[in-house]
C-alpha cells in the first residue's frame, strides 16, 4: 500500500467553519470523483478538533501550531500510483 499524505493548514483569511466546510462538502466529493481516474483505492480526511487542548499544548510544550487537517489518498502498488497519475485521465485531474 502507498500513502501519499499531507498536512494542511488554512489560509489566514479563511475562518476554521468555512475552511472544513469547503473541505468536507466540497472537496471531498470533489476528489472522490476522481478517484477512478487517479486510481486511487482510498481517500481520508482527518480533521483537527479540540482547539482548546491544542492551544494547552503549544503553551506548555513549546510547540508550533498544528494543522488544520490531514489529507491521505492510497494506492495499492506504487505501480498502480505511477500508471494512474501519468495516464490521460491522471493528468486531466491534476490541473
Amino acid at each position: 500500500m502507498i500513502k501519499l499524505v499531507y498536512c494542511l493548514r488554512k489560509r489566514d483569511d479563511i475562518d476554521p467553519d468555512s475552511f472544513y466546510r469547503y473541505w468536507l462538502e466540497e472537496h471531498g466529493p470533489l476528489v472522490k470523483s476522481v478517484a477512478e481516474a487517479i486510481g486511487a483505492s482510498r481517500c481520508v480526511q482527518s480533521h483537527t478538533i479540540l482547539p482548546e487542548l491544542n492551544e494547552i499544548m503549544i503553551t506548555s510544550r513549546g510547540l508550533q501550531a498544528p494543522y488544520d487537517g490531514v489529507t491521505e489518498v492510497r494506492w495499492e502498488t506504487i505501480s498502480a500510483l505511477e500508471h494512474d497519475m501519468s495516464s490521460p485521465g491522471g493528468v486531466a485531474v491534476q490541473t
